[in-house]
């Protein structure tokens, strides 16, 4: 995002320009079919911060919000699914299906501990993300259905650890 907006350039770095109706954007994240993206909208108008699917050629949009922030939107890899952080003291991950009018499911209940940063396996069984539960961020692991979440980094050296923002390679 640029400006608190997010905008389009190709490859190249050729053909820079905003995209409509993603003001006080943030996070981006393209669906698999390069069609459609998500982002966090921290500011439209007077909504609260919520997060939005928009379809790249045609501007139609669909959001969700659960709480007061709504952050970190991700894909799963058949597009089925956006997975998200959203919360008000602290924060849980969320599933939803784009534009359908199905209620959010929680996939994470950690009171008081932020858990964000969401990232699909590419099989699109698993989730790796960040989460404050011990007491500073670590990643965790658990099947796509927010079942047998498990600490995923529990060693390191030093006594300020902090990890965050995980990828699948």
């Amino acid at each position: 995002s640029r400006n608190n907006q997010i905008w389009s350039v190709d490859s190249d770095g050729a053909n820079m320009r905003p995209l409509p109706g993603t003001d006080g954007g943030m996070s981006p994240t393209w669906h698999p079919s390069t069609r459609t993206f998500a982002f966090a909208a921290t500011r439209v108008g007077d909504a609260p911060p919520r997060v939005v699917v928009r379809e790249f050629d045609t501007g139609k949009s669909w959001s969700t919000r659960v709480a007061s922030m709504n952050i970190s939107p991700t894909f799963s890899p058949d597009g089925s699914q956006v997975v998200f952080s959203s919360g008000s003291d602290g924060f849980d991950l969320y599933a939803v299906t784009p534009f359908s009018n199905e209620p959010a499911r929680r996939l994470t209940s950690r009171k008081g501990s932020s858990n964000s940063s969401p990232t699909f396996s590419p099989d699109g069984t698993r989730i790796v993300f960040t989460s404050g539960l011990i007491g500073h961020p670590e990643l965790y692991i658990m099947d796509a259905d927010g079942t047998n979440a498990d600490l995923l980094t529990d060693q390191g050296f030093g006594d300020r650890l902090y990890r965050s923002d995980p990828s699948w390679s």
